[in-house]
This record gives C-alpha cells, sequence and structure tokens, in this order.
C-alpha cells in the first residue's frame, strides 16, 4: 500500500516539473521586453519571425499562445504533462514572441507612422 501511494507522489511531482499548464505559461511573452528596440528594427524581426512561423492571427481562439486545450477540463494542467514534441513547443514559443512583438508595434505606433 505504502509503494502505492510513494508511486503517485513521485508522478504528481514529475508532472509538476514539465506539466502543460508550464509549458503554455512559457508560450506568454510581455510587450515590455521589445519596447527598448528601435521600431524599424522591431518590425525587420517581426515580419522575419512571422515569414518563418506563421501569422498567429490566422488561427483559433484554441490554437493561440498560451491557449488551454479545449478537452483538458480547468484545474488539471498541472497534472497533465506536457507531451508536446520540441518543435511545436518552439513554434507557439516563436507566435507568443509576434503577439508580444505587435502589441509593442502597435502601443508605440511603428508601423504607418
Amino acid at each position: 500500500m505504502l509503494s502505492k501511494w510513494s508511486l503517485v507522489v513521485v508522478a504528481g511531482a514529475l508532472a509538476g516539473c514539465t506539466s502543460l499548464s508550464g509549458g503554455l505559461d512559457d508560450e506568454i511573452v510581455s510587450s515590455l521586453h521589445f519596447d527598448q528596440i528601435p521600431c524599424d528594427r522591431l518590425v525587420a524581426e517581426r515580419d522575419a519571425l512571422a515569414a518563418e512561423h506563421g501569422e498567429p492571427d490566422a488561427l483559433d481562439p484554441g490554437e493561440k499562445p498560451g491557449a488551454r486545450p479545449a478537452l483538458l477540463p480547468t484545474g488539471f494542467g498541472t497534472l497533465v504533462p506536457d507531451a508536446r514534441g520540441r518543435n511545436a513547443k518552439q513554434h507557439r514559443k516563436a507566435l507568443g514572441r509576434i503577439e508580444a512583438m505587435d502589441r509593442s508595434i502597435t502601443r508605440r505606433e511603428c508601423r504607418g507612422a
């Protein structure tokens, strides 16, 4: 009986280390980091990243960076391991960076100014 509960505790701890919630949190990027970059360079970096990874605006709301999968009940993200591949994680992080760059560009009125 003790080994059964030990396994549950260890599995829970391991799931928390690589949980889906942690992976989704990594996709959300603050736009304040990009406010120090000159507008022309920021727009060029954003466009290059968007050319490689696509536009986040074209995604469905459930596919946006940081969005919780529809079939995952609220609160279970810390118990579910993040089984996505490395490429999928990097792609979603890049989309999060593009969205953050878009917010900085819009706030600073870099395009069309």
